[in-house]
């Protein structure tokens, strides 16, 4: 499955890195960070996919493309309001979790991939909102399409706070996700109220920020 982050501007994908990064389009055409911001700026309204990570020994090369249809927009309108698909998936300790245990609280889902960057860089932010929900009636599921052996050796290296579901292709399937990182809020009777992608990234310290609206759903679904 490709990790393809997708966000509305340039800045969605900044992370603090040592090396130079480089961009790269589909004319195979090299561009600067000043260049890619330029590029964005340029195309606001249309998302940018970035297709590829590359780490080379002097820089780190990304691939991207500008897309002329947000397939964020088109996957939030075919699935807000509706019941989340039947499952039945065992975290990486062996418990089970399906859609009827998790009647009566508010779940939230962070589709993610050991490959994929942008999940890894947000996962603190994600850590530290599992912590602020200890004793409410939330529940936070994380799954992976990638095996348990491949899932665990990613989480020797990052701590995840996350109930982590490896081997969950056939949920990314029933939804038609193929992309990373993908936040879903569940509501207690098991229907879509929100969808969010990855967190954005603070300027001024090069930080993840985790999208503000994924507390807001959480906090109106709580309530009710």
């Amino acid at each position: 499955m490709l990790a393809l982050f997708l966000f509305a501007s340039t800045s969605s994908t900044s992370a603090q890195v040592e090396k130079p990064r480089v961009y790269i389009n589909p004319d195979g055409n090299h561009f600067t960070r000043a260049q890619f911001d330029s590029i964005g700026a340029a195309n606001i309204g249309k998302p940018i996919a970035i297709i590829d990570r590359i780490e080379k020994d002097k820089e780190i090369q990304f691939t991207f493309e500008v897309l002329t249809v947000n397939p964020f927009e088109a996957f939030s309108k075919k699935w807000i309001g509706q019941a989340f698909p039947n499952f039945e998936i065992k975290d990486v300790n062996g418990k089970i979790y399906q859609n009827s245990s998790l009647r009566g609280k508010v779940v939230v889902f962070n589709f993610w991939s050991t490959t994929c960057a942008p999940c890894i860089e947000e996962m603190p932010k994600l850590n530290e909102l599992v912590s602020s929900y200890t004793s409410q009636p939330a529940i936070f599921l994380a799954p992976a399409p990638e095996t348990l052996e491949k899932v665990n050796k990613s989480l020797d290296k990052h701590a995840f706070k996350y109930n982590i579901l490896p081997d969950a292709s056939s949920l990314f399937s029933a939804l038609g996700i193929d992309s990373y990182p993908y936040h879903i809020v569940v509501d207690k009777a098991g229907i879509i109220k929100a969808i969010y992608h990855g967190s954005r990234t603070d300027l001024a310290t090069n930080q993840p920020i985790l999208n503000e609206g994924i507390i807001t759903s959480i906090e109106e679904n709580i309530k009710k």
